[in-house]
């Protein structure tokens, strides 16, 4: 028979090996095919296996850092694994969503530029974060970390230098600001938290700053007009608000 627990750490080892470094089209390729290898494993023995999985040394730093790899096709891999088998498995969604938000990718203020390999990472979240039922939304902590991701968003240090060139990063943390915005109870957090100063800050700095808006790039600036439709949607005090945004903008011309 097959010890699938030592195959599982084989295959594992094997990535971290392919991706410690600059992944050629092989190197991609292999790694694609150990992701499909481990997925099989994985599925014939899900809860043993992935109890195995979470104990492995540096087993979640892996997913991790595949996920914000250099190589775009290793990072689509990656992803496309883990969703299929949150899919199939929901102690699995359970374990990676918990594992995935905690470890957003953040910006850093000493360094010259944001990642820019942060796409996967949050195409990944935003679709686990939106198939979330809404008896778990309170088990992973939504409003506080709602509340981060605001924080960042308001403070962030860089901004777009041109329409083809998308902030992967700041463009999935409005995504996934939205996503999460979506699952909470809006009223309750907006009557918890004044979300004016982040909704003047998205509207003026972030999209019309006559100088140099953060947002330049469509996928930016289309994430953030969803964020803030999503924050004043059904509510005419903060529709109010944008209004008289949209006002003081008005004045400026």
């Amino acid at each position: 028979t097959i010890d699938l627990d030592a195959l599982q750490t084989t295959v594992m080892a094997l990535i971290v090996q392919i991706t410690d470094g600059t992944v050629s089209q092989t190197g991609a390729e292999c790694v694609q095919n150990a992701l499909k290898l481990w997925i099989a494993v994985v599925i014939s023995n899900p809860l043993a296996l992935l109890e195995s999985f979470f104990r492995l040394q540096h087993a979640t730093s892996t997913v991790l850092s595949t996920l914000l790899c250099p190589s775009s096709a290793v990072r689509h891999s990656i992803a496309k694994a883990v969703y299929k088998l949150c899919a199939l498995n929901a102690p699995a969604r359970v374990r990676f969503l918990d594992l995935l938000l905690k470890n957003v990718p953040r910006a850093q203020p000493d360094t010259s530029a944001p990642p820019t390999n942060a796409d996967q990472y949050f195409d990944l979240l935003c679709k686990l974060v939106q198939e979330t039922p809404d008896g778990e939304v309170l088990e992973f902590e939504l409003p506080a970390k709602l509340s981060d991701l605001l924080a960042q968003l308001k403070t962030y240090p860089f901004a777009e230098k041109s329409k083809e060139s998308p902030d992967a990063l700041m463009v999935g943390l409005i995504r996934l600001s939205r996503a999460i915005l979506d699952k909470v109870d809006v009223s309750k957090y907006c009557s918890e938290h004044d979300v004016r100063p982040l909704l003047s800050s998205l509207f003026n700095a972030g999209l019309f700053d006559r100088r140099q808006p953060k947002f330049v790039s469509i996928a930016s600036r289309t994430a953030a007009y969803g964020l803030l439709r999503s924050f004043v949607a059904g509510n005419a005090e903060r529709m109010m608000f944008m209004w008289q945004q949209l006002a003081q903008l008005q004045t400026q011309f």
